[in-house]
């Protein structure tokens, strides 16, 4: 039996001056349900199979963190299936006949993986009859050398100037588009993620992600921010700030890829 996990994470350490090898692997599954015979809703999900050379326990609490949120559809897959089927019924059998399924596919990629993080950005793509469907969004950040998962104050202790810098860096980047005028709620948008999971952590900075549609129109698609460890000086723990140069031949987060047919990632080390 695994071991319990101590109530509070310990205290984190500088990392290590090497890059730990970490390879992170993504196994499908899926889920099929149907109303009276028929096929009304799919989940697909992913199972996460986390190693870190030196650090296996850690590893494996990332493990089961990252498929206890990914491995099944919860809430929102039984709010969709209800939907389905109650939609399902209300057609007649021209329609039935044509019926598309709901789907709801939980995904995630490593957007940072060292001695000191791995931070992924996790993908929830629903299907609910509309044309175009719905995405969310939400970040996983957890430390390499414990396993514990990351809050945003054991990164940034003063949340309070960190959401003042990141609302005024994201309204900039917002305003040197050519569509700026069409944005709204951008502020609302940036407390949200960082009071929430809508924030993760890359190999340059601190990132946000947008669903299509919810700051501005839909068309414009999915918004990406990013605010550079550089501007972040002084907010930002020390053992956080990635390493600017690694060991000779390491690879950054490029090296990781997650996704149903990926292959296990490449050590970055």
């Amino acid at each position: 039996a695994s071991p319990t996990p101590p109530a509070t994470p310990p205290v984190e350490t500088s990392p290590p001056e090497t890059v730990p090898g970490i390879s992170v692997v993504m196994q499908p599954l899926a889920e099929l349900l149907d109303d009276e015979g028929i096929l009304v809703y799919c989940g697909y999900y992913t199972e996460a199979e986390v190693s870190i050379a030196g650090a296996e326990s850690a590893a494996e609490r990332i493990s089961r963190e990252l498929t206890k949120r990914l491995s099944e559809g919860g809430e929102r897959g039984e709010e969709l299936f209800e939907a389905a089927s109650e939609r399902y019924r209300g057609l007649d059998e021209d329609m039935q006949a044509i019926f598309m399924p709901y789907t709801l596919s939980r995904q995630c990629e490593v957007m940072r993986g060292d001695g000191a993080v791995l931070s992924v950005l996790c993908t929830d793509r629903a299907y609910d009859g509309t044309a175009q469907g719905s995405d969310s969004y939400y970040g996983m950040s957890f430390s390499t050398q414990s396993g514990s998962a990351l809050k945003l104050g054991d990164i940034f202790p003063d949340t309070g100037s960190l959401r003042a810098l990141v609302r005024d860096a994201v309204l900039a980047q917002v305003e040197q588009l050519e569509n700026a005028g069409e944005f709204t709620g951008v502020r609302e948008f940036v407390d949200s993620a960082l009071d929430g999971e809508g924030w993760y952590l890359t190999g340059t900075g601190l990132g946000l992600k947008a669903a299509a549609g919810e700051i501005a129109p839909a068309e414009l698609g999915e918004l990406g921010f990013e605010v550079p460890y550089t501007e972040l000086e002084g907010l930002i723990l020390s053992q956080y700030v990635p390493v600017e140069a690694g060991p000779e031949g390491a690879s950054g987060p490029e090296a990781f890829s997650l996704g149903f047919d990926a292959p296990a990632s490449e050590p970055v080390a």
